[in-house]
């Protein structure tokens, strides 16, 4: 069983990025996240065998709806992560709204996982 200590290691081990970002008044601000990719990665060093699974609940009407499922190894359920997007509502969901919809439903579940 994962304990909190080796959860830790994993999340020092991936790193934190630093996003920059400029509002709309020029000022920009930096803060520090850690990417979708750094906490799948972070999870499978907990949980080499863990599956993670996701669903498209709902797309209607230029709206999505993602559900993500977090598993153990041994199957137990580790976290859920829902997310909806909206197609057009910014320059990425313009391009690709349906999977930053998935994305954020994964990165909501690693997180509350605790990755």
């Amino acid at each position: 069983m994962a304990t909190y200590e080796d959860i830790r290691k994993a999340n020092e081990a991936v790193g934190i990025s630093t996003i920059k970002k400029e509002g709309k008044n020029g000022k920009v601000t930096t803060f520090d996240y850690v990417t979708v990719a750094q906490r799948i990665k972070a999870f499978r060093m907990v949980h080499p065998e863990g599956k993670i699974v996701t669903e498209m609940v709902s797309f209607e009407q230029g709206m999505c709806i993602f559900r993500t499922e977090v598993y153990t190894g041994d199957g137990k359920l580790l976290a859920t992560g829902t997310a909806m997007e909206k197609q057009d509502s910014g320059f990425i969901n313009a391009l690709s709204f349906i999977e930053n919809c998935e994305t954020s439903s994964l990165g909501r579940a690693l997180g509350i996982a605790g990755f």
